[in-house]
């Protein structure tokens, strides 16, 4: 009888969920960035070869001159300060009453998917997507054990 050989001694310990986690289809969406001959969006990465980096230059030196100390530090999870304020600005002038604790700034926009999956999401409940959907949102949605339709969409939608 042969004995099974386990790759992880620590597997045992981990949580149901990791049962619904899966290696990201977007890094491998990633690998084909580093081919020069493609422009993928694919990745939600933007192209740098557009980039203006003398502005990019430019925009650095000005926030390292007026907030060198606050810019090189890890920040707080519930964002930027100055930027959080300069929302609930905008916020106002758009008619909305929203004070500081209303606000939340994420680092991206799959953080933000995580953080409202992690909130309304239950074991089993049904999430009811279009077909094709954010690789990201999906593997977050499934993370949280969550029952997946794909409903497909045509280019009438």
């Amino acid at each position: 009888m042969s004995k099974k050989i386990t790759f992880d001694y620590w597997e045992h310990l981990y949580s149901n969920r990791t049962e619904n986690m899966f290696s990201s289809e977007i890094r491998d969406l990633l690998s084909l960035s580093a081919r020069p001959d493609i422009i993928s969006f694919a990745g939600g990465l933007p192209e740098v070869r557009a980039l203006s980096f003398q502005k990019l230059e430019r925009y650095i030196k000005r926030i390292l001159k007026a907030d060198g100390d606050i810019s090189l530090q890890y920040g707080g999870s519930d964002g930027y300060y100055p930027l959080r304020t300069k929302l609930i600005e905008v916020m106002k002038l758009e008619g909305l009453d929203v004070v500081e604790e209303d606000i939340i700034t994420t680092t991206g926009g799959q953080q933000a998917l995580d953080l409202l999956a992690k909130v309304f999401i239950n074991t089993g409940d049904t999430i009811i997507v279009e077909s094709p959907a954010y690789t990201g949102a999906l593997n977050s949605f499934k993370s949280y054990e969550a029952k997946i339709i794909e409903i497909p969409v045509d280019d009438m939608v």
